[in-house]
């Protein structure tokens, strides 16, 4: 097999196992909200932690040499600890927690759980024997030129989106520390805090609608005051849109 092919082959697989997290995130959403929502940082439906660990297990354990129990602990901890450098990289990088399980028993600074860790070491099992081969199987259905083009077209795709959803999450924590500063610097004058904060508010969004809804538990030790006027202002609005939809129908 051609080094492109290859190559084309596990930007494939990461695509299909980005996508099939990013179901897996929805479901578990619809289930505790009740409602269909893009659960991913990035516009498509994807979520490319999903598509790094499945290739990291993959390289890591794919050859089967593990016994099931064995290759449950190890990619279990892997993908557990993926998890942890993600999240901490983000706070770090947009100067916000994306998601806090500081409510789950058995949880590590709130980044990671020993849920996720289950689920982890379940799906990596399920992924090697059974997933990932049947997947091969129909890969290899692909003409080689039909699989380069198509890991380019996601490639470029891919990055275009990544770009944007970045400069998205920046905007949003500029917009979060100016709102932060109006709540500091007006503290003690509520009329001007009030009517500085919605000049913010009201400012077009680039894309933190999408991410404040995909994210519920997102929080910021440095603008907090900041993301709970955001998110009231987001639940409102969408509580606004409901009413008319429901006097419309």
């Amino acid at each position: 097999m051609e080094p492109w092919t290859t190559i084309g082959l596990w930007i494939l697989c990461f695509a299909a196992y980005s996508i099939l997290g990013w179901c897996y995130e929805v479901v578990l959403d619809f289930v505790a909200r009740q409602k269909l929502v893009n659960r991913g940082f990035l516009m498509g439906p994807y979520c490319p932690i999903y598509g790094v660990g499945a290739v990291l297990i993959l390289l890591l354990f794919g050859d089967t040499s593990l016994n099931p129990v064995a290759l449950f602990l190890a990619s279990g901890a892997v993908c557990t600890a993926l998890e942890y450098f993600t999240s901490y990289w983000m706070e770090r990088l947009f100067h916000a927690r994306w998601w806090d399980y500081s409510k789950k028993h058995f949880q590590i600074n709130g980044r990671v759980c020993l849920e996720g860790f289950l689920a982890f070491g379940a799906m990596s099992v399920i992924l090697v024997y059974w997933l990932n081969p049947f997947l091969m199987d129909l890969f290899s259905r692909i003409p080689e030129l039909g699989i380069i083009i198509i890991a380019a077209v996601f490639t470029g795709w891919f990055a275009f989106d990544t770009i944007r959803s970045i400069l998205s999450a920046l905007h949003l924590d500029r917009k979060l520390n100016r709102l932060q500063k109006n709540w500091e610097e007006n503290v003690s004058k509520f009329q001007k805090r009030v009517t500085a904060g919605k000049k913010i508010l009201a400012e077009k969004g680039f894309g933190e609608g999408r991410l404040i809804h995909a994210f519920p538990t997102f929080t910021s030790q440095k603008h907090p005051q900041g993301v709970e006027q955001l998110q009231d202002f987001w639940k409102n609005r969408q509580k606004t849109r409901n009413s008319h939809q429901t006097k419309s129908n």
